[in-house]
């Protein structure tokens, strides 16, 4: 609060400050600091914390982004392929995204934007539970509903994906709101984009969690494009994270292509939000290096020359931590000094990935979807209404009709319960 003039009454809902008695602007000059404890060669800064988690751990995260490099450019293959209708890729983004899923707890409950594939494998999310929903198989928990890419899987403790950009934004707020309610040693993780953040559920879940004090970690990917369209063109101020501010939300921005940097923040925000029972917010930095999905084509509107700089060793996420990891040394079984991560490790590791995916593929691939009247009109009422059982055997004629089995390859969905009829 802040008084006025004549010190009598006080302003309420703004924060102490200086009074003038002339016309004057409050620009916006200064941007946030932006975390960083890699250099771009791939060493810890000078004034950096100690390493915020070990070595062993470290490998493992490494393990995850490369991972998630082979499956990203498989499953792309294989979209343009057309063996799967859709994909998007995370390339670019590995570091935040497996950086900041290591800093989380089980507990934590993590809403996904779309882009979230390396943070879900990191808590736990298989190969064939990615398989079954690109697929649509039977054992998709989604039946077949979603477009690919829409995961969902109650063991990693997460929301399934949805299409509509922001809305997982006022949802983390409430349900940050009811882990401070019930005291709970858990936060709601969100993950979006700056071009979600533009959106105006966005700035509803901002206020909400701000003003109730939800245990919410807002989790913004940054990555410069909102499809086709540059953040110089998405809005004028410092980022995303200076709306944060704005709203009353403790901030943090750091460099998202550094791996150590994004997990140290995201640590920190964590234990923010749980011991002070209020939102943290963290921008992360990076770049969208792949197309913006599989219905896309960023050559038309970035050039070459741009997303070169940011393959470059120094600037690529994947390639930075690795030049880290292979500085840290160990002591092999000869007893000579050698790095915690190789070229012929990561190599021994992409070819028996691309092996495993290649062949769990052929097997998804030939698996049946779920069947049609059941995959349609189940799982909202327990006791289907008379309207819905007339759509149901209105279309149920409709492919028994001489033809239609070929026209909609009714081989490759499973054969209906007589229950279900």
């Amino acid at each position: 609060m802040v008084r006025s003039a004549s010190s009598l009454p006080l302003f309420r809902g703004i924060f102490p400050g200086k009074s003038v008695n002339e016309v004057s602007f409050t620009r916006p000059e200064e941007g946030l600091s932006l975390l960083q404890c890699l250099s771009r060669s791939g060493e810890l800064l000078r004034g950096s914390s100690s390493l915020p988690f070990s070595l062993d751990e470290a490998v493992r995260m490494m393990r995850v982004m490369i991972q998630s490099e082979v499956y990203d450019s498989t499953f792309y293959d294989i979209q343009r392929q057309g063996r799967i209708s859709f994909y998007m890729t995370s390339f670019g983004e590995e570091a935040s995204l497996v950086g900041s899923a290591a800093a989380l707890q089980k507990d934590d409950l993590v809403l996904p934007q779309y882009r979230e594939l390396p943070a879900l494998m990191w808590r736990g999310l298989t190969l064939d539970d990615i398989l079954a929903q690109l697929f649509a198989t039977t054992k998709d928990p989604g039946k077949g509903r979603q477009m690919p890419v829409h995961y969902a899987a109650t063991h990693v403790n997460m929301m399934p994906v949805c299409s509509p950009l922001a809305v997982k934004i006022p949802q983390g707020a409430g349900v940050g709101y009811v882990y401070k309610l019930q005291k709970k040693d858990a936060v709601a993780a969100v993950y979006f984009g700056e071009g979600a953040a533009c959106e105006g559920d966005a700035s509803v879940g901002f206020n909400f969690a701000a003003t109730l004090g939800s245990q919410t970690l807002f989790l913004c990917r940054n990555n410069a494009y909102a499809i086709s369209t540059p953040v110089e063109e998405q809005y004028k101020g410092d980022g995303v994270g200076a709306r944060a501010v704005a709203f009353g939300i403790d901030t943090i921005r750091v460099d998202g292509t550094d791996l150590v940097a994004v997990y140290a923040a995201v640590k920190a925000a964590r234990e923010f939000v749980v011991s002070q029972h209020k939102p943290a917010f963290v921008e992360m930095m990076t770049y969208r290096l792949g197309h913006h999905s599989t219905s896309d084509d960023s050559r038309k509107y970035r050039s070459a020359e741009e997303a070169e700089q940011w393959q470059a060793p120094a600037a690529h996420p994947v390639r930075r931590f690795a030049t880290f990891l292979a500085n840290q040394a160990r002591t092999g079984i000869e007893g000579r000094k050698r790095g915690r991560w190789s070229a012929e490790e990561e190599s021994a590791l992409v070819e028996e990935t691309r092996r495993e995916v290649l062949a769990k593929i052929r097997v998804y691939e030939k698996m049946k979807h779920p069947p049609v009247l059941s995959g349609i009109f189940s799982d909202v009422y327990s006791n289907l209404p008379q309207s819905l059982r007339e759509q149901r055997e209105t279309l149920n004629v409709f492919l028994s009709q001489p033809g239609r089995a070929e026209e909609y390859n009714s081989h490759k969905f499973e054969r209906e319960n007589d229950d279900s009829q």
